[in-house]
């Protein structure tokens, strides 16, 4: 299964195992669909500098 994000690009792929049950593989698939924001506790490590910088100008 693949999965591309219109807004960022990003490409997702992910594999499963026949022993899967169909209804978790659909339901992760619809996970990566859903435009809802995904809530966090922390920011990132790697986006932190990034998301925190004061805008320019």
């Amino acid at each position: 299964m693949t999965s591309t994000d219109e807004v960022s690009g990003t490409l997702r792929a992910a594999s499963f195992a026949a022993s899967v049950p169909h209804d978790l593989v659909a339901a992760f698939a619809a996970s990566l669909s859903s435009t809802a924001p995904v809530l966090r506790r922390v920011l990132p490590e790697a986006t932190r500098e990034l998301l925190l910088r004061a805008p320019a100008g």
